[in-house]
């Protein structure tokens, strides 16, 4: 065993400590019991409103209900087999079509840059859009 670890092992054992003191006790203590009682109480409420809500989203006419009142009862994912047939985009009217660089210059707002997979950008200036085909 190297010096140094001889050393600062004697070290160690020759060194007494004082006690740790109780300090979550201390802490405990100097809560006042009225903001004591009162936290209990707020976690207890928000524990129960939690479960409430958990219970209400296992029942599915509930969390319909809960998602529409949240605004979100619009949304809904169907899982299909097959594609529908999407039409072409020249009768989906999109605006015109342009280069990356006609739509920077003509949106009032920046256009970061395309995809690899994008097939085509139109603008529709008075809507402000652009659509990444």
């Amino acid at each position: 065993m190297p010096e140094i670890d001889r050393t600062l092992r004697e070290l160690v054992a020759a060194t007494r400590y004082p006690p740790t003191p109780d300090v979550a006790a201390y802490v405990v203590a100097a809560i006042p019991q009225r903001r004591q009682r009162r936290l209990v109480v707020v976690a207890l409420a928000a524990m129960a409103m939690l479960i409430a809500l958990a219970i209400a989203f296992a029942v599915p006419p509930a969390r319909s209900a809960i998602l529409d009142w949240l605004g979100f009862g619009p949304i809904r994912i169907e899982h299909v087999s097959t594609l529908p047939p999407v039409p072409d985009s020249a009768t989906l009217a999109l605006g015109r079509a342009a280069t990356l660089a006609e739509a920077r210059r003509a949106m009032g707002f920046p256009i970061l840059r395309l995809p690899r997979e994008a097939d085509g950008l139109f603008v529709d200036k008075p809507d402000g859009e652009v659509t990444l085909v």
